[in-house]
């Protein structure tokens, strides 16, 4: 992994490293307030050998002496029986008093040290250790025939009585607390990532599937209630992800004038239905001839999702019942067609791999620019699969985070099989990110709130950014310049409002030709109406879910 790959992954798993140091500081904290005081303090010797005259051959060796048993007298002066001496000079056990000893390198000095909740008791205890290990010294060198022994152990510093306790530290505790714990997040957050298999970037899919990245959608929490972003709120980040995948659609498959794509993915729910529809909105609204097709005959759910009767559709065509013509449904008064898959077959692969869906799909292709196929996921059934064979092309969706990497390997792998043409990957369900080292990028660009989106009857269902958005406001608007407000009032609750900021129309306003005022009352988002004045040929969408003062309105 890169700096760049660490990093990204410590912006993806923060909770991890802030999980991570807050398990460190707290422990520090515990320790620093529930540990009990503990105090120390030593005794230092000087391990010299017995007077060996002025040769020097004999005082290096001596030195030498020195140094090769100063690491047995460490042992020495922590085993049981320098802790049983000591206790019996005590006259009480040690306790939680802990003896301890170090050599110093390439030194003669040697360091007894005692460590005990109370200081004076710690100042004892090495005071009596002391003298216990001269003695246990002496008697050790001292030469079975008798005399001077060859090693002597001498007190160069004595035990003082410890003012500070050696532990806890409140500042050292605390400062390891946080460096543990900023090491056990990081390594916490890079293990869920070595761990995580699930699919988590473009190039990953990608590099998978083996076609180009079409695109990538930003999960929106509110997409259940209201799938059809592009329709709904046209100038939210989602919608225009689905623009920009209808740019780079453009752009595939050139050889071929009519487009038959298959829209698919590796399991259920990861945006199929959803990315269909969008997407044919989308393209119908650039100027194309679209149909979308349900070819799901399992489980369907585009009908639903556009609000049209599932009953009559694609099962119908196959099976001879009806003409494509007679089963096709229009949608948002004719911006795209729509052919549901009709009633369940007992046998879907069947039917999709059947002659007449052949027939079906050539007469498709002769009437239509675009036409997108909702179809099974690739792995659960071999529908897609088989469908994929007989069109031009397959888009692929991969929802962020819940499908994993061999899932997409083996759905690519199926459709590669069948000879498939996979025009491009599409990431669904992504978080937002506003910097890099992301998966998606969403970069608003829309009117603000409480401003005109446009002025004029022609420029309001012109301009993209403020256009009224179905043939069905229009009528609206007509219903009331002839004078059927509640006709209108109805229209325009039909159709849901103006392609605004939020999705809604919050305030529309034209007049009535008659000379008389005869005022407009629409229904506002948030259930306020009033009546206005405006003068001829005028249309104002304002973005605000207030209802506007006089001094927004226009005058007459």
């Amino acid at each position: 992994m890169t700096f760049q790959d660490y990093v990204r992954v410590l912006r993806e798993r923060w909770l991890l490293v802030v999980f991570g140091l807050i398990l460190g500081v707290t422990g520090a904290g515990a320790h620093a307030f529930l540990a009990t005081e503990q105090y120390s303090t030593s005794a230092t010797f000087f391990i010299a050998t017995t007077d060996l005259g002025d040769d020097v051959t004999k005082a290096y060796q001596g030195s030498l002496l020195s140094e090769q048993k100063i690491k047995s007298y460490t042992e020495l002066a922590t085993g049981r029986r320098m802790e049983e001496q000591v206790e019996q000079q005590l006259g009480a056990p040690l306790g939680s008093a802990k003896l301890g000893a170090s050599a110093r390198p390439d030194t003669v000095l040697l360091t007894i040290s005692v460590t005990d909740p109370s200081p004076q008791r710690a100042q004892r205890i090495a005071q009596i250790a002391s003298s216990e290990f001269v003695a246990l010294v002496n008697e050790v060198e001292k030469p079975v025939a008798g005399g001077t022994p060859a090693v002597t152990a001498k007190i160069v510093q004595t035990p003082t009585l410890p003012e500070a306790p050696v532990s806890p530290k409140p500042a050292r505790d605390f400062a390891l607390g946080i460096v543990l714990g900023a090491m056990l997040g990081v390594g916490l957050a890079v293990l869920r990532h070595t761990l995580d298999r699930s699919m988590k970037t473009t190039d990953a899919l990608s590099a998978l599937v083996e076609a180009p990245v079409m695109g990538a959608t930003s999960f929106d929490p509110d997409i259940k209630t209201n799938p059809l972003v592009v329709f709904d709120a046209p100038q939210s980040g989602l919608a225009e992800s689905f623009r920009q995948l209808r740019t780079n659609l453009q752009y595939v498959d050139l050889d071929n004038t009519a487009k038959l794509i298959v829209v698919t993915s590796s399991l259920p729910s990861e945006g199929k239905t959803t990315t269909s529809a969008n997407l044919a909105i989308a393209l119908a609204q650039g100027g194309a001839r679209v149909a979308l097709v349900e070819a799901d005959l399992r489980r369907p759910k585009a009908a639903h999702l556009l609000g049209l009767d599932n009953a009559v559709g694609l099962t119908n065509v196959l099976t001879g019942q009806l003409p494509l013509a007679s089963a096709i449904q229009p949608w948002g008064d004719g911006l795209f067609d729509f052919l549901g898959s009709g009633p369940l077959p007992p046998n879907p692969s069947e039917l999709l791999a059947s002659r007449q869906m052949g027939d079906v799909l050539e007469e498709l292709g002769r009437n239509y620019d675009v036409v997108l196929f909702d179809a099974p996921p690739t792995l659960p059934v071999a529908d897609a699969a088989v469908l994929t064979a007989q069109c031009h092309g397959a888009l692929f969706i991969a929802r962020h985070g819940k499908v994993t990497l061999d899932q997409v390997r083996a759905a690519a792998d199926t459709l590669h099989r069948v000879s498939a043409n996979v025009f491009g990957v599409i990431l669904t369900m992504a978080p937002r990110s506003k910097g890099k080292g992301g998966y998606y990028y969403e970069y608003g660009y829309s009117a603000s709130p409480g401003t005109v989106v446009s002025s004029g009857l022609q420029s309001s269902m012109k301009v993209q950014a403020g256009k009224l958005r179905t043939p069905r406001t229009r009528k609206a608007i007509e219903a009331q310049q002839a004078g059927n407000v509640s006709e209108a009032e109805t229209l325009l609750r039909a159709a849901g409002g103006a392609m605004t900021s939020n999705g809604v129309v919050d305030w529309v306003e034209t007049p009535v030709p008659a000379p008389a005022e005869t005022p407009f009352v629409p229904a506002s988002r948030n259930g306020q109406q009033s009546a206005s004045v405006a003068t001829p040929d005028e249309v104002v969408v304002i973005t605000t879910g207030k209802r506007p003062d006089a001094s927004t309105r226009p005058t007459a």
